[in-house]
């Protein structure tokens, strides 16, 4: 990146200037000792003569009104303010004519500047006074005495505050309060000008002592320059916050935000007194001492995405390349190009007037629309669609070029910086800049339909403390969008912004920088010395999970503030704080295996782990496995991690549905075994193996349920209801967490007398008593978590007295929690089936054993149920005690005799259990309970022996 630079061939200005302002993209003032205020056009190369002021007209500064909406007359607000060596400031019109002059110092009135809102404006002199003036020019408030000159004074972003120099320490008064003033002594030297940026609310000073230095609000230092042989004359932030300029005697130099150079020129100018940026952070303009006025534009910049490479080389002309092929090209724009973005397979380029859309595979045909007004600040690119951030609001377009909405929050957008807003695939997300603890999501929509800034769906969350950055995942569903944000203790957070109750996670502390992966959800972070990736943010909710599957190296010489420009492939692409870029991979194979999770493609998901036998692979892969459910996948990974308490867990979950589902294959033919065991269970559970009972015709699902075996799997009520207790409301579980926020809270507000406040935030901590009155009060303010299948009545899900059931097996693994029913035609030809058809829609039903677990972990929402009609349904009865045999007998009926069930490994300890917690109710409170489940115990043929001693049917 350099200046390309330009100057008139004779200087307009007789004299010294002294100070330039942009009005627009492509119009500069200018004005000098010379007492001339004169016009640039950079369009036309024209000069003209607006104003001579009077001989005794000195100006020392200058400011245009900045270009924001505050009501009135738009006439009104196109004012300039000129201070002036007589010790006044001045409210000149564009045409020249002074509309209002002050006498607001005695001496040199050193600076005058207008508010960022425009409600007022400071004025600072040689008598140490710094001011605050009314918008009319009346006098509001003396801030600042001082018996030393004021050189410079700025407003900080938000209005409330003024920084300015006193000798060689900078000092911050806020506004609204008379004791707070932050103080530091910055230089050796002279302080003689400095700014303050919007976006990265970073301060810039520089000083008679040749450097210059960036500072935080708190007066630390981010960073020095190196030594310059002259004073320090003018500084300036690009709009965006991540370039800056620093002009000194025939010197001026852009530099990146950290402080590295990215170019020095040395033009014959004698000393740079001011420089000004265009408000598009193109172009500078620069008060030069031999009466020229510099004007520079930023040319070569790069830009890399995968194979692709672009490169500026000159004001309307973009070179393109691709690295493979070598297959290059020059785009030449109708009008000079202030903003470029590459990525997501298309180049993104917007010039004074239009926007140009080309996809990289076609880059001679662009989409293009027309903008608001050249006045671009960012382009944000994302899988389908785009953001433009312009003065007049933030738009997103699709790449067809459509509009897809205008989202409105109340923010300035040309002081949105790129840590402050992240565009995701249907998602854009922006920091509030009134309060930066809010972080505004709104939903995108996918159509084509176009949504005005009142139809945005808007999710607002609120973290604890200032947030500085943030990011949206790119990969995945909406429901699963994922928001990773840095607040200003360094400290990184997720959140699943969909969350009904969006939960922050906290990941690490002491992070730099973050990215997002375009095309899995890898997050990788920057710390001082290291580099780390979170290959699976969402296991976060388990902190030993998350251990495992993190990924770091350390990573010398990073520098001061290093950033991060994009991840591909596992590879984390650094700017380092000295502007070199580093590569480093650090997660290629997670990446890889993340991209198989996404494809659904678990056989080369566990192939690669097997390959490449690392410890966090396998880990990544039993998270994952996990979380989608893909049991035999996790359990092989969760082994080889040596979790075996999750081993265990899983087997548990498996043992009976895996064997079941074995016997199916063998019996429709899927597998040519007469071993059920020789069928491994990866391939079992092998997603679409059995098809949906929903995706069967109306009329063959009557005749199935008519002519097939059907099969309802049961338990006694009082264990399952207990089970459902265990697993739902105690324990840490993510199931269990869930079911504690939504049911446990309410449950303890109801039912407890002078509630903790922990318990009532979390509901971790509810008794069976508790859960037993919730039950059987059935108040109408719980009606809507009370009627929840884990702890419905079974003939109220599976309606056996509508349905006749040709086998009825009797279940003690306490994972189940409502049973579903199988269909075997007689001669053994295998079709899935279930009743309810919300559970056919969500799940591959041929049997409850496995789903009805997947359901659980999945937070399954609350089914309608059906009516409660009793009779005794009179058919051949299986029991869990026996459940080799009782399978066996169901094998024998659909004469299939020539199958061998497995033998069960272990069975549950719930029935063990039923003693000591249902100890805890009185009898009248168990007869309560009793009568919700009276239906199942005479149906299924059950007693409470084992529980209260005798049967209270």
């Amino acid at each position: 990146m350099k200046l390309k630079i330009s100057t008139f061939k004779e200087p307009k200005h007789t004299g010294v200037v002294v100070c330039v302002n942009w009005n627009s993209t492509e119009d500069v003032f200018s004005c000098g000792d010379d007492h001339k205020l004169l016009k640039w056009n950079l369009v036309n190369s024209e000069c003209i003569v607006v104003t001579t002021f009077a001989d005794d007209f000195y100006p020392t500064g200058m400011h245009l009104f900045p270009k924001i909406n505050v009501g009135g007359n738009k006439h009104q607000h196109d004012v300039i303010l000129i201070s002036t060596a007589d010790g006044k400031f001045h409210i000149v019109n564009h045409n020249g004519r002074i509309e209002k002059t002050v006498n607001a110092h005695q001496g040199a009135c050193l600076t005058a500047q207008w508010s960022p809102d425009g409600a007022g404006l400071l004025s600072a002199g040689e008598d140490g006074f710094v001011k605050v003036w009314s918008r009319n020019g009346l006098l509001r408030s003396t801030i600042v005495q001082s018996d030393m000159p004021c050189f410079n004074a700025v407003w900080s972003p938000d209005s409330s505050a003024i920084l300015h120099t006193k000798g060689n320490f900078l000092v911050i008064k806020q506004l609204n309060s008379s004791n707070k003033i932050t103080k530091w002594k910055a230089h050796d030297g002279l302080i003689l000008c400095i700014a303050w940026n919007a976006n990265n609310n970073l301060i810039l000073s520089g000083s008679e002592d040749g450097f210059s230095k960036i500072w935080d609000t708190f007066g630390q230092q981010i960073s020095v320059s190196v030594k310059h042989d002259q004073p320090i004359t003018s500084v300036s932030w690009s709009p965006a916050g991540d370039m800056f300029v620093v002009g000194s005697y025939n010197l001026i130099r852009l530099c990146n935000a950290n402080g590295w150079s990215h170019c020095l020129d040395r033009p014959s100018t004698g000393s740079i007194y001011n420089v000004a940026w265009s408000s598009d952070g193109t172009q500078l303009a620069a008060a030069c001492a031999n009466g020229h006025v510099l004007f520079a534009h930023i040319i070569d910049r790069e830009y890399t995405w995968k194979n692709y490479a672009c490169n500026q080389v000159g004001r309307k002309v973009i070179a393109i390349r691709d690295i493979i092929t070598d297959q290059n090209d020059q785009l030449d724009y109708p009008d000079r190009v202030i903003q470029i973005a590459l990525g997501f397979n298309h180049l993104v380029t917007a010039t004074v007037k239009q926007c140009f859309i080309h996809k990289l595979t076609s880059w001679n045909t662009p989409v293009t629309f027309d903008l608001k007004e050249g006045t671009i600040s960012m382009i944000l690119l994302a899988e389908r669609c785009i953001c433009i951030v312009e003065r007049a609001g933030l738009s997103v377009y699709s790449y067809m070029g459509r509009l897809l909405a205008s989202p409105r929050w109340g923010a300035r957008p040309e002081t949105l910086g790129r840590a402050g807003v992240s565009l995701g695939p249907d998602a854009l997300a922006a920091i509030d800049q009134v309060d930066r603890k809010l972080i505004h999501v709104f939903d995108l929509p996918t159509g084509l339909i176009v949504r005005s800034s009142a139809d945005n769906t808007v999710t607002k969350l609120t973290h604890k403390m200032t947030v500085s950055s943030i990011a949206l995942s790119q990969t995945g569903p909406i429901s699963e969008r994922q928001l990773a944000l840095l607040d200003y203790n360094r400290d990184l957070y997720v959140v699943t912004v969909k969350d009904s109750k969006p939960k922050f996670v906290k990941l690490g502390s002491q992070i730099l920088s973050i990215c997002w992966s375009y095309e899995t959800e890898l997050l990788v972070g920057l710390r001082a010395s290291s580099v780390v990736a979170w290959c699976c943010p969402r296991a976060a909710l388990q902190p030993d999970w998350l251990a495992l599957t993190t990924v770091s190296k350390d990573v010398a010489d990073l520098g001061r503030n290093p950033s991060i420009i994009s991840v591909e492939d596992g590879v984390a692409h650094i700017c380092r704080g000295n502007g070199s870029i580093l590569h480093l991979s650090i997660a290629a194979f997670p990446e890889k295996l993340l991209k198989h999770v996404v494809a659904n493609m678990w056989q080369p998901a566990l192939q690669l782990c097997r390959t490449v036998e690392d410890e966090t692979l396998w880990a990544c892969l039993a998270v994952l496995a996990w979380q989608q459910h893909q049991l035999a996948v996790a359990e092989e990974a969760f082994a080889l991690i040596r979790q075996y308490p999750q081993v265990c867990y899983i087997q548990h979950l498996r043992v009976a549905c895996t064997n079941w589902k074995r016997i199916l294959m063998i019996l429709a033919g899927k597998a040519n075994e007469t071993d059920v065991l020789s069928i491994t269970a990866s391939v079992a559970h092998t997603p679409g193996m059995f098809r949906n009972m929903s995706s069967v015709p109306r009329p063959e699902r009557d005749y199935m349920l008519e002519n097939y075996h059907k099969m309802i799997i049961v338990r006694n009520p009082f264990e399952r209801l207990l089970s459902a207790f265990r697993n739902k409301l105690e324990g840490d579980a993510p199931s269990a967490k869930y079911f504690q926020d939504r049911v446990g809270r309410r449950i303890i507000k109801a039912y407890r007398e002078n509630p903790s406040n922990e318990s009532l935030e979390y509901g971790h901590d509810v008794t069976f008593k508790e859960f037993a009155l919730f039950l059987t009060n059935r108040s109408e303010e719980m009606a809507d978590v009370v009627n929840n299948e884990h702890w419905q009545p079974i003939t109220n899900l599976c309606h056996p007295c509508l349905i006749k059931y040709t086998l009825v097996d009797w279940e003690r693994r306490p994972m189940i929690a409502a049973p579903q029913c199988i269909a075997l035609n007689k001669t053994c030809r295998i079709i899935s089936g279930s009743l309810e058809p919300t559970l056919l829609n969500k799940f591959s039903l041929w049997l409850a054993l496995l789903y009805l677990t997947l359901e659980e972990k999945s937070h399954a929402r609350s089914k309608k149920t059906s009516r409660n009609q009793t009779h005794d349904i009179g058919h051949p009865l299986c029991k869990y005690e026996t459940l080799l045999d009782d399978s066996l007998l169901a094998l024998h009926t659909i004469n299939a005799s020539h199958i061998q069930f497995p033998r069960l490994a272990h069975t549950s300890g719930t029935a063990e259990k039923l003693h000591r917690y249902f100890s805890q109710l009185d009898l009248p409170l168990i007869r309560r309970l009793y009568k919700l489940y009276k239906h199942d115990y005479r149906i299924f043929n059950y007693d409470l022996d084992n529980i209260v001693g005798f049967d209270l049917g």
